[in-house]
């Protein structure tokens, strides 16, 4: 036998061992040790399984900029149902005619304008109005999506306001969402004779009402689906009209003039977001151990596990890294989270374009303020997915490194991080940098299945470069 082979063969037999043990209980060292002489450079590389679990969200925030209403059942996700609850805002220094003028009243419409949707557009949805009776909303209070609906409003057919059939397509209407429109789609519901009369009665008594007198008078709205499951509408404006007329004389002769007021969901007043997955746990339940769940809104979240006692045993243990004596640093610590390829049963679906890697112990916080990461936190990473591999990349380098340094962390600790779906609004420079000016939770409706550390083809597992110099 040649014995130049033989440092060869045994180099696979090294490499195919460790590929195969990499997620064992004893990790293995995969890169060599590097000394220049001149540097005194110290490389090490290792690999670490995840551990990880499939987490039902109990809320995000009620407030969005985007509305979500509708109904939508997944055959792998299972069902979402997102209802609104909205005040309305009175017109500013808006003075109603004087009784002279004898104004009267001509009708009353809800519309709900929406730039997109999720779903089939030709399939029906009723939306049932009600209006609200009971607790007022408080502008200064932070709410969540997993609202109390019975706290605020009955729902009983004494309080229904109305509803209607729509599709977002319709057919019956030239409003159609399509490329060549300038105009807004929207779903208008007509109010009765008898609705419109009293509305127009409440605010003849109060010519130049307030929004907080308004808002005294009319609570505002709950608006739900009570029929459909196929289509979710983004509404971003909603506004209630009060068409009227009065009359004057004009050179002797009555003149009708036709006017309306418009009575905006806007910022002044609060519009709250329910998200309700009445399967949820039984959709959960049945995920096997190899496959993570990714879900908006509000879903289904997957935390994973960082063995932040393992990596840093390894390092200054196994590799016996002189604290006192060197600068150790990570270069790398990459952690892929593999989508398992869409087969294509839920047609509609699609990834979040990023997610948010959160340390469990600062979701509560990340909802509350929705913090643009800045790449200096100790408790947040970010990761877009990438089409080309069909995962989400995140680097924890930064993270590691400043833990490993910082002496009052347990080294016992294992650090636990939900993946959080995002909505980012972005900035583009001239330079073509392009920066997050917006983070929130997403609530549009997307999902993934990712793979687990118990997966067999590609368990979960984070990839760390390290040195010491």
């Amino acid at each position: 036998m040649n014995n130049n082979k033989a440092p060869l063969f045994l180099l696979i037999l090294l490499t195919i061992a460790t590929i195969l043990g990499s997620c064992n209980e004893k990790f293995t060292e995969i890169g060599p040790d590097i000394r220049p002489g001149q540097d005194d450079i110290d490389v090490y590389s290792d690999t670490f399984c995840l551990d990880a679990e499939n987490w039902m969200v109990p809320a995000i925030s009620a407030q969005a900029d985007t509305m979500v209403l509708g109904c939508y059942v997944s055959p792998i996700y299972g069902k979402i149902k997102a209802d609104l609850l909205v005040q309305l805002a009175a017109p500013d220094n808006y003075e109603f005619p004087d009784e002279l003028y004898n104004p009267q009243p001509d009708s009353l419409a809800l519309l709900l304008y929406y730039n997109t949707y999720f779903g089939d557009p030709y399939s029906p949805m009723q939306i049932s109005i009600y209006q609200m009776n009971g607790d007022p909303i408080d502008y200064s209070t932070r709410y969540y999506s997993n609202l109390n609906i019975k706290q605020y409003c009955d729902s009983t057919s004494d309080l229904l306001l109305g509803d209607r059939t729509f599709t977002i397509i319709d057919l019956n209407r030239r409003n159609v969402i399509s490329e060549d429109s300038a105009e807004t789609p929207y779903m208008r519901y007509k109010f009765s004779t008898e609705q419109t009369l009293n509305f127009f009665n409440m605010l003849r008594s109060t010519p130049h009402i307030t929004t907080k007198e308004f808002l005294n008078k009319f609570k505002g709205m709950f608006i739900t689906t009570s029929y459909g499951t196929s289509t979710l509408a983004y509404i971003n404006q909603i506004s209630l009209y009060l068409y009227y007329h009065y009359t004057y004389r004009r050179e002797g002769h009555d003149t009708i003039v036709k006017t309306s007021i418009a009575f905006p969901a806007n910022h002044e007043v609060r519009q709250l977001n329910r998200f309700m997955h009445p399967d949820r746990e039984s959709i959960v339940a049945n995920i096997p151990d190899s496959v993570l769940y990714i879900k908006s809104a509000a879903g289904i979240y997957p935390k994973i596990r960082i063995p932040f006692n393992r990596i840093r045993s390894k390092m200054f243990g196994s590799y016996g890294i002189d604290t006192a004596n060197k600068v150790f640093n990570i270069s790398a610590a990459e952690v892929k989270v593999e989508c398992i390829k869409n087969d294509y049963v839920d047609k509609y679906t699609l990834e979040p374009a990023s997610l948010l890697a959160i340390s469990s112990e600062s979701f509560d916080d990340f909802l509350r303020h929705n913090g643009v990461p800045t790449g200096y936190e100790k408790d947040r990473v970010l990761g877009s997915y990438s089409a080309t591999s069909n995962a989400y990349v995140f680097d924890f380098a930064s993270l590691l490194t400043k833990a490993l340094r910082d002496n009052t962390i347990n080294p016992d600790s294992v650090f636990e991080f939900v993946l959080v779906p995002l909505n980012m609004e972005l900035q583009y420079a001239t330079t073509g940098a392009v920066t997050a000016t917006s983070v929130r939770p997403l609530v549009k409706m997307a999902g993934t299945r990712v793979r687990s550390h118990k997966n067999t083809k590609s368990p979960l597992r984070m990839k760390i470069l390290y040195e010491a110099y």
